[in-house]
């Protein structure tokens, strides 16, 4: 599991060893599982990276890919598990057929949504002026001051996203093994 980021982060050039590269991307499983809604991963394995002096931007543009790479993966089995979909229909009670295809459609959505952030110019700039226009409230006072760096952040991790999907090969390898660790996954159940 924790290989996909590894390889992308020998592929960005990270001064990490891979030791270390391994310990963070296995740092995602018991945060993911002691936090609310599985959320506490991400943000503590960018904090290991810049313990591990990784500037965040960087850090975030990793952990971005990866997780696309991700979605990409979960959403592709999801999808090829739609060929057994009559099998499974017929044996689902008929009020889950909305929450499946509301499941398949959220996923789609969230994998559309993480491209976008790591592409999209116009959503940056839509993220630039929401926070421009949340510093005309005194609770968010403090924001004025930070929002030229963090234009900069997000360029920054919009840069780093581009330049890990440009290196085509590393890419292909950690779909490849993430591909390969959720078909390990996923077939232990089956044979359990």
């Amino acid at each position: 599991y924790p290989l996909s980021l590894c390889i992308l982060t020998k592929a960005k050039g990270t001064r990490v060893s891979m030791p270390m590269a391994y310990s963070i991307a296995m740092i995602e499983h018991f945060f993911n599982g002691i936090t609310p809604l599985a959320t506490g991963g991400q943000p503590f394995q960018a904090h290991m990276f810049s313990k591990a002096k990784v500037k965040l931007s960087e850090s975030t543009g990793l952990l971005l890919t990866n997780l696309i790479i991700y979605f990409i993966v979960t959403t592709g089995f999801s999808i090829v598990g739609l060929v057994y979909a009559d099998v499974f229909v017929s044996a689902a009670a008929a009020w889950w057929i909305p929450i499946i295809v509301i499941g398949y459609v959220l996923n789609a959505m969230v994998l559309v949504v993480m491209v976008l952030l790591g592409t999209s110019r116009r959503l940056r700039s839509g993220l630039v002026r929401f926070l421009t226009y949340l510093c005309k409230f005194s609770i968010f006072s403090f924001l004025p001051p930070k929002i030229e760096s963090l234009q900069a952040y997000f360029e920054q991790v919009q840069e780093a996203f581009r330049e890990l999907t440009r290196k085509k090969w590393s890419f292909v390898l950690a779909l490849i093994s993430k591909i390969l660790s959720f078909a390990f996954l996923y077939a232990t159940t089956f044979f359990i």
